[in-house]
């Protein structure tokens, strides 16, 4: 169950039971899990520098992620170990402020049920289950999570997760699906003394060059649009690409066909009540550096967003596996050096 039982630990190194204050589906198949965790020392603050770096205040920066366990129990398809849950990384689209100064954390996850394990747990215990709320982790009525102590993802402002002398002149992002959660975090390096609640202004590594992203998703399960538009203002009132998104390219594709085996009994979406108010168009009409096409990537928006970039310029991919397979293929096909590319699987 979503709860601390008999049968599971009421301890896991490395890792902190948070509350559940809030679901808020953002389409019929994705939500923002709002998580709170009140005990500093248990959760941890997230790795901006690299603490074995001797030079620590010229150490780069840290996108992160965390890990959430599913506390499945020991059911008879738990495939993947001995242990009484599974693992599974997400980005938060929160703030690292929020995570270190008010112990509060939100994930845009995308629920898979009922075909995904981990999704479809969450989907079971604090979607269609109404929990009581307690100031106590024990309680079996209270919805917790065990989310992992924070973990690094990319360096900044290399945007690589391992050292490098590359710095780039420009990034240019392209991704999809739920991988537009790496959008808000390394855009929050643009300004780390706000954004993430560190330094004093004087930062050596502030991600201050020019940004486009290419974003594709499905037309019913559009993410994180709203910011998206704002971040666009941002740019378009920016003289020299510091801030928000210099261009955006959205590219809508058809919803695909349910994956149950039995295509006559189809489940429906998680949130299949949510309701879209503003088509993309609409949201995204009065930016003149933002567009919407119902297509999918292919090799010539690929070959013009590369020719618009500042070289040398960073380009991160991150979406499902096929998604990262086919725009790494159509990069190096428009002669951007593998060692440019950084590939994340969302």
């Amino acid at each position: 169950q979503g709860r601390i039982t008999d049968d599971l630990p009421t301890h896991i190194e490395n890792y902190a039971p948070w509350r559940l204050t809030k679901v808020t589906p953002v389409s019929q198949h994705s939500a923002i899990f709002s998580l709170q965790c009140p005990d500093q020392d248990q959760r941890g603050a997230p790795l901006f520098r690299d603490e074995t770096d001797s030079t620590a205040m010229l150490s780069p920066h840290y996108t992160w992620h965390v890990t959430l366990l599913a506390l499945i129990g020991r059911q008879g398809d738990q495939n993947e170990g001995p242990l009484p849950w599974i693992e599974r990384d997400y980005t938060p689209i929160s703030s690292a402020r929020q995570w270190r100064h008010e112990g509060t954390c939100d994930l845009l996850i995308k629920l898979y049920h009922p075909h995904g394990q981990a999704t479809s747990w969450l989907y079971d215990n604090f979607v269609t289950q109404q929990h009581e709320r307690s100031d106590n982790p024990s309680s079996l009525e209270q919805p917790w999570v065990w989310l992992s102590k924070p973990l690094p993802t990319l360096q900044v402002p290399y945007l690589k997760d391992r050292k490098t002398t590359f710095k780039p002149a420009s990034v240019l992002l392209v991704l999809a699906g739920t991988g537009i959660v790496a959008l808000p975090q390394i855009l929050q390096h643009r300004n780390p003394m706000d954004q993430l609640g560190m330094g004093d202004g004087t930062e050596q590594h502030p991600l201050r060059v020019p940004i486009d992203l290419i974003f594709s998703c499905r037309s019913d399960d559009v993410l994180m649009l709203h910011e998206i538009a704002q971040w666009c203002q941002q740019g378009n009132e920016s003289d020299n690409g510091a801030e928000g998104l210099r261009q955006c390219t959205l590219l809508l594709t058809e919803p695909t066909a349910s994956n149950a085996e039995d295509d006559s009994n189809q489940t429906p979406p998680p949130f299949s009540e949510f309701r879209v108010t503003e088509s993309p168009e609409d949201v995204l009409e009065h930016l003149p550096n933002a567009r919407v096409e119902r297509r999918r990537l292919n090799q010539m928006l690929v070959n013009d967003a590369v020719y618009q970039t500042k070289q040398p310029c960073r380009v991160v991919v991150s979406g499902p596996k096929g998604f990262n397979n086919a725009a790494r293929d159509m990069l190096l096909a428009a002669r951007v050096e593998e060692q440019s590319i950084t590939i994340l699987e969302a």
